[in-house]
């Protein structure tokens, strides 16, 4: 595993300019290229976050409905609440191979919510990032921090960031072309539930659970050949993984 700081302006260039599913020209490649020079396989967590700052514009500009079919990959699940119109990238974990990606994060509504989420991005056969599951949580806090920005900027629809903005890249480490280190008790239980996923390499999986009104997505990836859990979020929600 090896982890990288990748400054969000660096990776506004690529989601500025973008229609749909953003694919960097080769200027921006050979700047990701000199940004994650050691990132092992085609792990490219700048790309990933490129296209989910594409995602937000997409919602903010077209509405939800054209931004969820531009951006949702088939058999998408329903996101846990109405599509938000910022998403703040907090961390990107990769897998080696690229095929699977979940980014962490904030988020923010005009209607003033605010809180956590997480998302699921899948690699497709067309070149881009398309997401298969959303989830987001409110959190109390976030909401009244918001508000008391906007009531102090009126005009600043924006999550306020002090400093330079960075993203936390987590790429997981490569192996060989089998299924990887056997899965603890945890991971093995939710293997075969059907809202698991697993990257084409087999170093990042990621499960979805669902009880009593409650879906929790879980996520581990490969370090020093043994899984790690990258996250856990519970989010109170009456649809389905």
């Amino acid at each position: 595993m090896r982890t990288f700081a990748i400054l969000a302006v660096a990776i506004a260039s690529l989601a500025g300019c973008a229609s749909g599913p953003p694919r960097p020209g080769k200027a921006e490649i050979q700047r990701i290229d000199r940004m994650l020079s050691n990132a092992p396989g085609k792990a490219q967590p700048s790309v990933v976050v490129a296209a989910e700052m594409a995602f937000a514009r997409s919602v903010r500009e077209d509405g939800t409905a054209d931004a969820r079919r531009e951006f949702a990959a088939m058999g998408a699940s329903e996101p846990s609440m109405a599509l938000a119109s910022v998403y703040d990238t907090k961390t990107v974990w990769i897998s080696c191979d690229g095929t699977l990606a979940i980014t962490r994060g904030q988020f923010e509504t005009p209607q003033g919510e605010a809180g956590t989420y997480v998302t699921t991005w899948q690699w497709q056969t067309d070149r881009s990032y398309r997401w298969i599951a959303h989830d987001m949580i409110r959190d109390a806090a976030a909401e009244r921090r918001l508000v008391a920005a906007r009531d102090a900027d009126p005009d600043d629809g924006a999550i306020v960031v002090e400093g330079t903005p960075t993203v936390e890249g987590i790429v997981s480490e490569c192996i060989p072309s089998t299924e990887g280190p056997v899965l603890n008790p945890a991971m093995q239980s939710g293997a075969s539930r059907k809202g698991a996923m697993t990257s084409s390499d087999y170093t990042l999986r990621t499960y979805c659970d669902e009880a009593d009104g409650v879906r929790t997505q879980t996520a581990w990836y490969l370090e020093n050949a043994q899984w790690t859990q990258a996250l856990e979020l519970a989010v109170p929600t009456d649809e389905r993984c």
